[in-house]
């Protein structure tokens, strides 16, 4: 939801992690080699598809779409050694025409030995009800025995046209681009309206356009409140259009207790995100409560060891806050690679310490990065309850070079 670099953090992949139990691994699905643009998006976005489906399934621990991505190319016991998994998925995916084939197979991740393989040929508008079968089988295996109604409850709310679900995930994949143009989002929200076009009622279309359209210039907070509230009647199990609306509650109303109520839905609705942990950390950093705050960022961080660094670098307002800038600039510094918030945050504890030459030279290196940025988006940013933490962020800030927004001075 907040505007971040979305890079992803290849330094990493040695991570090695403890071995959780009921876990698994879905690894982003394979094309051929002559595979076109088309196939490779739908087949990224049919393995995130499977890990948000599991990742709602009661005890059941499913590695990150961040975390597989980075593993995709490993065998299965390196997976499952480096991811801390039992199980790892991994497929290949091939549309020809109206006929999707879809490939899977079920790793056992200590071993490297399948558990059960398929190979599936379905009309495409069947592919969803494919979908369903995979998240049964997994499910199953992983656990011994599940329960069908348990799986049944946890299901997403399907599209009812495929062709809503095909803009969706092209909308996904430039969604996931954003850090790197900022057109990538723009492009995202053209994709999400489209998908919305198609399928008036397919939640996720509008969640995720809010998403997407809240790290542009040009964000409308009334319309984008009223489109998140559309998506949670549509449906008020998708734990991601919570997560976004309690950010609309903080960022439009600055309402704490409704926005904690939404935050705590999304952490019941996906129990093993590791993202939505990082980002509700985020929220009990600002209202006061950085020590709740960085508790959640490890929980978060040893769910997900490829954690994304924009997660990661809410430790940084954590520290900020507690006036404890030495830790601060150390946990800056161990980050993957500098981003936004950790130059603006240096910045301002180099003019807290005198020295206004680096704090000019951090704001200026993020400036040729994003020439047009100013101290309006630290403002959306830096959502703290107490308003003096903020006040002094600008002040110093703007102190060190960063443009204030036109007509601010009118």
């Amino acid at each position: 939801m907040d505007a971040h670099l979305f890079q992803s953090d290849a330094s990493r992949t040695d991570v090695t992690t403890a071995r959780r139990p009921n876990s698994v691994a879905i690894v982003p699905f394979r094309t051929s080699s002559s595979a076109d643009e088309d196939q490779t998006f739908l087949a990224d976005g049919l393995a995130e598809d499977l890990i948000l489906e599991l990742s709602r399934v009661q005890g059941l621990f499913v590695v990150s779409r961040t975390a597989a991505n980075e593993l995709r190319d490993r065998d299965p016991v390196e997976i499952g050694r480096k991811a801390g998994v039992g199980f790892v998925l991994t497929g290949s995916v091939r549309k020809m025409g109206d006929r999707i084939r879809l490939s899977v197979s079920l790793y056992n991740g200590d071993t490297g030995t399948v558990i059960w393989s398929d190979r599936i040929q379905r009309d495409f508008q069947e592919l969803l009800d494919v979908l369903d079968d995979v998240v049964v089988r997994v499910a199953s295996t992983v656990f011994g025995r599940i329960e069908q109604a348990g799986i049944q409850a946890a299901k997403l709310k399907r599209p009812e046209s495929m062709t809503a679900y095909e803009h969706y995930l092209r909308g996904m994949e430039l969604h996931r681009l954003g850090g790197v143009t900022i057109e990538n989002y723009r492009e995202a929200v053209a994709w999400f309206d489209r998908a919305i076009a198609e399928d008036k009622n397919f939640s996720r279309g509008y969640s995720m356009k809010v998403c997407s359209a809240s790290n542009l210039d040009d964000f409308d907070f009334d319309a984008a409140k009223q489109m998140i509230e559309k998506a949670l009647r549509l449906d008020p199990e998708d734990a991601d259009a919570h997560r976004i609306m309690g950010n609309m509650q903080l960022r439009i109303h600055r309402d704490f207790a409704k926005a904690y109520i939404h935050y705590q839905r999304a952490m019941q609705l996906a129990p093993n995100n590791a993202h939505i942990v990082g980002l509700v950390a985020a929220f009990h950093i600002f209202n006061g409560e950085p020590e709740t705050g960085l508790e959640m960022l490890d929980r978060a961080e040893t769910m997900d060891p490829f954690i994304p660094v924009w997660i990661l670098e809410n430790r940084i307002r954590a520290y900020f806050s507690m006036g404890q800038f030495d830790e601060m600039l150390a946990c800056a510094r161990e980050l993957p690679f500098q981003t936004r918030c950790s130059r603006i945050f240096r910045a301002v504890v180099s003019m807290k310490r005198g020295d206004e030459q680096r704090a000019r030279q951090l704001i200026s290196a993020t400036l040729a990065d994003d020439p047009k940025l100013t101290s309006e988006y630290v403002k959306l940013q830096e959502l703290y309850r107490d308003e003096k933490i903020v006040k002094e962020i600008l002040e110093l800030v703007e102190s060190a070079g960063l443009p204030m927004p036109v007509g601010a001075n009118d």
